[in-house]
């Protein structure tokens, strides 16, 4: 595939992802927060992706992936606080695990369907995907308030299952959930 190509793709799949986890439900930036500032956060984790994706060029395990997502939402946190909206329990501004989640499992779910990467080990939960799952009430959350791992792993767990009754692994489930309601 032509460099320019590549880059077109790269540059699609990075806007196509960051929208895709800012996007809906809560609030992600305080009142007042400037279109600049909202740029800045946005440009961060259109950095951060990439850098991170790299390393999915090999398969990569699901605790080394929970740790990005972990470190995502922290490094998002840290740098940008005091544009991120309050939501409690917390009491400063925090770009929660739901988000970051979504941002990278979306991102490697493109790079994926490009052919750039093998299958990641998670996929990308939205509200399309979770509403196909069974889960206990207190974990049956909005993904875009979501910031419990654990609530995460039960996520996964029962992707996992629907994935299994269907045959398919992970990410071919979450894509036939997807298609299937588009």
């Amino acid at each position: 595939m032509p460099k320019a190509t590549n880059r077109f793709l790269q540059n699609e799949a990075l806007t196509l992802s960051v929208t895709g986890a800012l996007a809906r439900g809560t609030p992600v930036y305080r009142k007042g927060t400037s279109p600049k500032e909202r740029e800045e956060v946005r440009d961060h984790i259109k950095c951060l992706l990439p850098s991170i994706a790299g390393r999915y060029e090999i398969t990569v395990g699901e605790e080394d992936h929970l740790e990005r997502i972990e470190y995502i939402s922290e490094e998002i946190s840290k740098s940008h606080q005091n544009k991120l909206y309050v939501l409690p329990p917390c009491t400063e501004g925090r770009f929660r695990i739901g988000r970051a989640q979504k941002a990278l499992n979306l991102y490697l779910k493109y790079l994926w369907a490009f052919g750039w990467i093998p299958p990641p080990p998670h996929c990308p939960f939205d509200s399309v995907v979770l509403r196909e799952l069974t889960l206990p009430k207190k974990h049956d959350i909005p993904w875009t308030k979501m910031d419990d791992v654990g609530v995460y792993h039960t996520w996964i767990e029962a992707a996992k299952r629907e994935a299994k009754t269907c045959g398919l692994c992970l990410p071919r489930w979450e894509v036939e959930t997807w298609n299937n309601f588009v």
